[in-house]
């Protein structure tokens, strides 16, 4: 039984800091299940009372934390969705994945970039800049096309659906058929991370891993990017290995745990 459960299970009348709990824990159960769950759900799983269990869900329900539909459902509320989608949403996230990305310019000297996913675009939210002269570009901010980028493979062997329609060109070796790409996804999360050589500009060299939260979903990745004079085979080989290490240690943070997922792969490369 987790702790959510311990505390809405607890036989005591819901007052002062304990209806807090509970409502609390009641919360936490509503954001981490799979699917909207419904009164009679929830009362199941948390052996409250009708009444008390409605009391709770009014409370939340007031606030704006939770939203009872028609059909009988509990959502997540508009507070709660508007913060999903505020910048602040991702504070916690870049300040946990500060010291990976720190640590991964340290050994590798190149561009360290943590991004999410944004409608049919990945974008930047947190950098370490190289090194080095040549390849020390300002991403942060900037949306770029899935099928042409590192980051953008990650998150399609994630999930995310293909981009529909047209597949832009941006460089000669940059993938515009849905066959190709799919090939190359699925590569990419055979091997546990994702490769884009000269395919977003000409020279330009990034591999990206997943970072994954507790329910497996890929909520964020982080890459390496650097020019394919620095980033040959070879060092695309044991750079691999460290980001994957990186982001699996991220993952675990998250509470992702996985004999078999994305992050078991050895990092092993194909060509690049």
């Amino acid at each position: 039984m987790s702790s959510s459960d311990e505390i809405l299970a607890s036989s005591n009348p819901p007052v002062g800091t304990q209806a807090v709990d509970r409502a609390a824990a009641l919360l936490v159960t509503i954001l981490e299940s799979g699917d909207a769950p419904s009164f009679g759900d929830l009362q199941a799983s948390s052996g409250l009372a009708k009444s008390t269990l409605s009391r709770l869900l009014s409370s939340l329900e007031r606030h704006g934390l939770v939203l009872r539909s028609d059909d009988g459902a509990v959502r997540p509320g508009a507070a709660i969705t508007r913060y999903a989608h505020s910048d602040r949403s991702y504070d916690a996230l870049i300040e946990l994945t500060r010291p990976f990305l720190q640590h991964l310019n340290a050994v590798t000297g190149e561009t360290i970039n943590l991004a999410i996913l944004v409608g049919d675009e990945v974008e930047q939210i947190a950098q370490v800049d190289c090194r080095f002269l040549i390849g020390n570009v300002n991403w942060v901010g900037q949306r770029l096309p899935t099928h042409c980028t590192a980051l953008g493979k990650v998150f399609l062997a994630g999930g995310a659906p293909l981009p529909h329609g047209p597949l832009v060109r941006r460089t000669p070796r940059t993938l515009t058929t849905q066959g190709r790409l799919a090939a190359d996804v699925k590569e990419a999360a055979r091997r546990g991370w994702a490769l884009a050589d000269s395919e977003l500009e000409p020279g330009l060299v990034a591999l990206a891993a997943p970072v994954r939260s507790s329910d497996g979903s890929v909520v964020a990745a982080l890459s390496i990017t650097g020019p394919s004079t620095r980033l040959t085979p070879a060092r695309i080989r044991e750079f691999a290995r460290l980001l994957v290490t990186d982001c699996t240690e991220i993952s675990t943070a998250l509470g992702f745990h996985s004999k078999n997922g994305f992050h078991s792969k050895n990092g092993k490369a194909g060509a690049a």
